[in-house]
């Protein structure tokens, strides 16, 4: 059996304004606080992971680095970005409202998985991403592994395992989901007792 500690980056300038952000966003002080309570927790809590992989965009690469400060010790482990967890890309509408975004969805008539705007990537692409991801952890030597990503890129995952959709997630909470095979279970969800 498997397991995959999942984070969701720490809030974001662009959670706060409600605006598209794809690379250029950073965590705000609140973000960078409660990833660092993450950290402390990973490490009074003795989490144990071989290896640990994150979005290179500069929210996650922060939440990260936020988390090794509080403590989580990861000198002995492999730690690389991975761009399969990446945020969906929304380029068209970059540093734009969200509400033009989902106008933009609805106009066009799709469902909103196929609905892919200018030079960016559907929510069905960022799932075609986390299939990859999800092979590439079951066919690693990797036993448990920490990944520090995105709300879209975690509800496309979790989908994918046969989950519903999970909505909101808080920043800088912990997900932990074990996989055996075929099946996989959710241990505990969204977890933000640490902050």
């Amino acid at each position: 059996m498997k397991k995959l500690y999942i984070v969701r980056h720490g809030q974001s300038e662009g959670n706060i304004i409600r605006h598209v952000s794809f690379q250029h966003t950073s965590i705000t002080e609140q973000g960078r606080s409660d990833s660092y309570k993450l950290g402390k927790r990973l490490k009074r809590d003795n989490i144990k992971v071989d290896a640990i992989f994150y979005s290179p965009l500069t929210r996650s690469v922060q939440t990260l680095e936020a988390i090794k400060e509080g403590g989580f010790d990861v000198s002995q482990i492999q730690v690389e970005p991975n761009p399969l967890l990446q945020e969906i890309n929304r380029k068209e509408f970059e540093g734009k409202p969200s509400e033009e975004y989902y106008a933009k969805c609805t106009e066009s008539g799709l469902p909103t998985n196929d609905y892919r705007c200018n030079g960016g990537e559907s929510e069905n692409d960022v799932t075609k991403r986390a299939m990859k991801f999800l092979n590439y952890f079951n066919n690693s030597e990797f036993n448990s592994v920490l990944i520090v990503t995105h709300g879209h890129f975690i509800n496309c995952f979790m989908k994918l395992l046969g989950f519903s959709d999970l909505g909101h997630l808080h920043g800088a909470s912990l997900s932990l989901i074990t996989i055996d095979g075929e099946n996989a279970k959710i241990v505990f969800l969204d977890d933000a007792s640490h902050l």
